[in-house]
């Protein structure tokens, strides 16, 4: 099921699910230390830089220096990045609907 649900997910968006619940839900506030990622999200280190790497990279996410940590750095959505969120929470809703009424 969970891969029936990732399939339909990523058909329609340009951002995996995987991604977009990992990392994009957790910087929708407002910027996160990098560092803190993978403790606030579960996933590896590694995974959390391939994300932040893909999201970079294709206009979703820059990086920025945290005035308040020295060195430490935050990652923070543009407004790409914005906008990817909102479509997250929004197709969510709507495969779930698909899927109450094609489910119960």
């Amino acid at each position: 099921m969970l891969l029936s649900f990732t399939t339909d997910f990523e058909h329609e968006s340009d951002v995996s699910l995987a991604i977009s619940a990992n990392v994009i839900r957790l910087l929708a506030e407002h910027a996160v230390r990098v560092r803190d990622l993978p403790r606030l999200s579960g996933v590896s280190k590694e995974a959390i830089n391939m994300a932040i790497g893909f999201l970079e990279k294709h206009g979703y996410a820059v990086f920025e220096q945290d005035a308040s940590a020295g060195r430490a750095k935050l990652v923070r959505l543009t407004p790409r990045g914005e906008k990817a969120h909102g479509a997250y929470r929004q197709l969510l809703g709507v495969i779930e609907q698909r899927w109450q009424t094609r489910f119960g």
